[in-house]
């Protein structure tokens, strides 16, 4: 009977520590840099930040915004358009 209680258990904590892990994973990997851009003289004169962001979220994005619907890996002023505000957009949440 306490072989069994203890299998129990056992079996009890995996299911809630796998369900937890579960509903803990990532939903997006990407990775930043910043550029600081000089002028002329050496100063600063703005701030670029570059995004890499992982191939399963840029596919679903593709996908729900109906960009590179050709699939030629080139975007045109538009489709960059309609990301960046996706993009923006996301953060203000």
């Amino acid at each position: 009977m306490k072989v069994a209680s203890c299998r129990f258990l056992l079996v009890a904590a995996i299911l809630t520590v796998m369900t937890r892990v579960a509903l803990a994973h990532p939903h997006m990997f990407f990775s930043s840099t910043a550029q600081f851009l000089l002028d002329d003289e050496g100063k600063l004169s703005g701030l670029r930040t570059v995004f890499l962001v992982d191939e399963l979220n840029t596919l679903y994005t593709f996908t729900e915004l109906g960009v590179n619907a050709d699939g030629d890996q080139i975007l045109n002023a538009d489709e960059q358009e309609k990301i960046a505000a996706t993009v923006v957009e996301g953060f203000g949440h």
